[in-house]
């Protein structure tokens, strides 16, 4: 018998290798291909959804801020400039249903808020009222709004207090094409 040397020694120990190997051999580049795509696409949604969770928290920030301007002070500009910041924040297509909500009910206190001695608010208290003859006098000597947070009718005293529930008004416009477009994206139950 003779010594099998060299390259038939090598294939006289090995087993038959499936013919379909052959096939996983040759597209093994494609897979690692599609492998490394995917992990891309993964990545790139990631980083999508994390910018979009970075400016809902800017705007929960600003919201905030435009929330503390209505609450920290009874100054009718501030109220007003918290009122116009909301309204334009309000635009924001992140604005969710929770965010449309709050909104909401931010506006309607807003609106509906009142000085101890029942009349509107928008800052102004009893001892800054003006006398009747200094309403007689004034060109903003008051009247009525209707307020499209409450549905009804307020009054208002001054011109500050006007422009604010004019502002609220704007306010309340933005929440209803926020309520709007929400119920029109919102996927029906089951």
């Amino acid at each position: 018998m003779m010594a099998v040397t060299g390259e038939g020694a090598a294939m006289e120990g090995m087993a038959e290798v499936p013919s379909w190997i052959g096939y996983v051999t040759a597209l093994a580049p494609a897979g690692a291909f599609v492998v490394a795509l995917l992990a891309v696409v993964v990545a790139w949604r990631a980083h999508v959804l994390q910018k979009r969770a970075q400016r809902h928290q800017n705007l929960w920030e600003s919201l905030t801020w435009a929330v503390g301007q209505l609450t920290d002070s009874q100054d009718d500009y501030r109220t007003q400039l918290g009122l116009s910041v909301l309204a334009t924040l309000g635009e924001d297509p992140l604005i969710n249903t929770t965010d449309n909500r709050l909104l909401r009910r931010v506006n309607l206190i807003v609106a509906t808020r009142r000085t101890r001695r029942g009349e509107v608010a928008g800052g102004v208290t009893a001892k800054d009222r003006p006398s009747p003859a200094e309403r007689e006098n004034r060109e903003d000597a008051g009247g009525t709004i209707v307020s499209k947070a409450t549905g009804h009718e307020l009054s208002y005293r001054t011109e500050d207090q006007r422009r604010t529930l004019e502002r609220s008004n704007d306010l309340q416009e933005v929440i209803d094409r926020n309520t709007a477009r929400l119920n029109r994206t919102r996927k029906p139950r089951r």
